[in-house]
């Protein structure tokens, strides 16, 4: 049955459904309380849409002491998403499975921000690399700006510099400036495992 309470503060209250076409939009679970949207067909959805192509559409997450302890918020302007949270914000899945940032390969960058840095982690979405602590592309893979420290205290640390194939050289190259520089004669010293003629070079 429909019950409208038409004073002032009154409420519509269901005690079964509400059904709009093949879909069934509320659903009251007694259990739990919950709100549950349920279609017969494959593309079972909700929509928060507004007019303009300006603002900011909002999901909000509360309780009796806050009316907004979390949320998701969408700015319909910039295209950004926010979602936000009092405490922590966990991402987990299944056993055997993984969470994929980016699946569809994308040009779009992921950077994590500490108390100071605002590149700590710093994913290069359109070059392909990794850093760490900087948003300069030092010229590899990965970048690191800071030390770096290696500790295993059951079996002792090991740093291993292997080449893709046999007969390359693998090099540890130390010199002062950021970015190595075009010539090899002008690097402060370096290290060389010369696989071809296996030859250890120090220099």
């Amino acid at each position: 049955a429909l019950t409208l309470d038409m004073s002032a503060a009154g409420a519509a209250t269901f005690n079964s459904s509400v059904t709009v076409g093949t879909a069934t939009v509320a659903s009251a679970n007694a259990a739990a309380d919950d709100f549950v949207i349920k279609g017969t067909g494959t593309a079972v959805g909700l929509t928060i849409s507004q007019d303009s192509d300006s603002g900011t559409g909002s999901i909000f997450f509360g309780d009796s002491s806050s009316s907004a302890a979390a949320g998701i918020r969408y700015n319909h302007n910039t295209g950004d998403m926010t979602i936000s949270a009092e405490d922590d914000i966990s991402l987990q899945a299944g056993t055997g499975n993984a969470v994929v940032i980016n699946e569809e390969s994308n040009d779009c960058d992921f950077r994590v921000e500490s108390d100071g840095n605002t590149h700590m982690l710093f994913v290069d979405g359109g070059n392909d690399h990794v850093n760490i602590g900087t948003a300069t592309d030092l010229g590899s893979a990965l970048n690191v700006s800071g030390d770096i420290t290696v500790i295993n205290a059951s079996t002792g640390p090991t740093i291993e510099l292997s080449s893709n194939g046999a007969g390359n050289t693998s090099s540890l190259i130390m010199h002062e400036s950021t970015v190595p520089p075009a010539s090899s004669s002008v690097y402060g010293a370096s290290v060389a495992y010369d696989g071809a003629n296996n030859i250890f070079k120090i220099g």
